[in-house]
């Protein structure tokens, strides 16, 4: 828990504000008023000497259906990332040997059990990106040196944690590399016209128009609110190129787009810190939202609890 907190956001154990871009309050309450606070509570009755068989094994079944290392919540895109930037890490932080660095990482790719729930989707992706993380790396580094070509030392991920001017709780961002920095890999699509069954995933040309690129933008403006407006840098690579966005070739990473964006970001925080003050409950927090699951990513397990848990307020109120 974080020092400081106000009382309206400890009591909804919402502690700190992150970007939320393309999320709405409903699903920012449900993960965080909810769903972590449950797995919290489980994990520290298991771990409790004085609750009893039944209280454990009801816990258990909490953890079961709400954390991510049990319903397969992770997937083959989201491993892959990570292994890039550790492996990233390794080559240009440690200076170690980029095979050495790259045979490590793929040894954890291959020790990942997919996914379940997707009918051997994610299963296949593993397969595929398998094959693409050595050259993903590689370009990965290409781009980052070139991102970094003038810094003293190249810094890997750190916490940013401060408030946004006009909000009252702080903002957690963190930025892959240079305090200023992220790094997204493009992995394969599937693809029923090619005979592999994936079809490379193209780096963008701009960050102008696809949610995903603007919510990576919504990312670095916190970078740049909480580092001292540092001149930011977005790197995509895939097993083919890199493509590195920076202000002096993207609009969207401008001081005045950046600005524009951290307004938008301290509205919508303002909106969530208005919600937590005025629900005394989470059964009136949640109950204040209306909830459409159809855009989110998360497993089975997940969006049935959030429909249940909406149920259940709902018609306890009428």
């Amino acid at each position: 828990m974080e020092d400081n907190v106000p009382e309206w956001a400890s009591r909804h154990h919402y502690f700190h504000h992150s970007n939320s871009k393309g999320k709405t309050k409903a699903q920012l309450f449900f993960e965080k008023c909810h769903r972590r606070p449950a797995i919290k509570l489980a994990e520290d009755i298991i771990d409790s000497p004085e609750a009893t068989d039944g209280q454990k094994k009801d816990a258990q079944d909490v953890i079961n259906r709400l954390h991510f290392d049990y319903n397969g919540s992770d997937n083959a895109a989201m491993l892959s990332g990570r292994l890039t930037q550790q492996a990233c890490d390794d080559i240009l932080i440690k200076e170690e040997d980029v095979n050495k660095a790259i045979d490590k990482v793929l040894v954890l790719a291959t020790n990942y059990t997919p996914r379940s729930w997707d009918n051997g989707v994610d299963a296949a992706k593993k397969d595929q990106f398998i094959t693409e993380l050595p050259e993903v790396i590689k370009n990965s580094v290409i781009g980052l040196r070139e991102a970094m070509a003038t810094d003293n030392q190249i810094i890997g991920e750190i916490k940013l944690f401060d408030k946004l001017p006009g909000n009252r709780l702080k903002y957690m961002t963190l930025p892959d590399y240079g305090r200023r920095g992220d790094l997204k890999t493009k992995w394969s699509k599937v693809s029923n016209t090619t005979k592999s069954g994936f079809a490379t995933h193209s780096l963008p040309a701009n960050l102008s128009y696809n949610i995903w690129d603007q919510r990576n933008v919504s990312q670095v403006a916190g970078f740049w609110a909480l580092n001292g407006n540092k001149p930011p840098f977005l790197l995509y690579a895939n097993k083919l190129d890199y493509r590195l966005f920076t202000p002096e070739n993207c609009d969207e990473l401008t001081d005045e787009y950046l600005q524009c964006v951290v307004d938008q970001t301290v509205s919508s925080n303002k909106a969530i810190e208005f919600s937590l003050k005025n629900a005394s409950t989470k059964k009136e927090l949640i109950a204040s939202e209306l909830l459409d699951t159809s855009d989110w990513l998360d497993p089975p397990t997940i969006i049935d609890e959030a429909k249940n848990l909406w149920r259940m307020y709902h018609e306890t109120n009428e």
